[in-house]
C-alpha cells in the first residue's frame, strides 16, 4: 500500500488481479493448472512450523542423493 500509495482495498484488488494473470500465464506455457498439488515434486503444510518443513525438505533432498549414488 505504501509503495503504491494505494488503499488497503486497491492493494488487494491489485494483488488478485496480478495472481490471476500468473495463473494465466502459467496455465498456458505449462499446460498445468496453477495451484494444484499433483504438479509439484512437494508440497509442505507451512503449519508444521519451520523447523519441520526445513527437516522435510532436507530429509527428502538426501533421500534423492542417496537414490542416485545407488543408481
Amino acid at each position: 500500500m505504501e509503495y503504491d500509495n494505494c488503499t488497503e482495498k486497491q492493494a488487494l484488488r491489485k494483488i488478485k488481479e496480478s495472481d490471476k494473470a500468473r495463473a494465466v500465464y502459467h496455465d498456458f506455457f505449462t499446460g498445468y493448472k496453477w495451484g494444484k498439488s499433483q504438479n509439484y515434486d512437494m508440497t509442505i503444510n507451512s503449519v508444521l512450523g519451520t523447523e519441520a518443513c526445513v527437516n522435510m525438505i532436507l530429509n527428502a533432498v538426501n533421500q534423492n542423493f542417496e537414490n542416485k549414488e545407488k543408481a
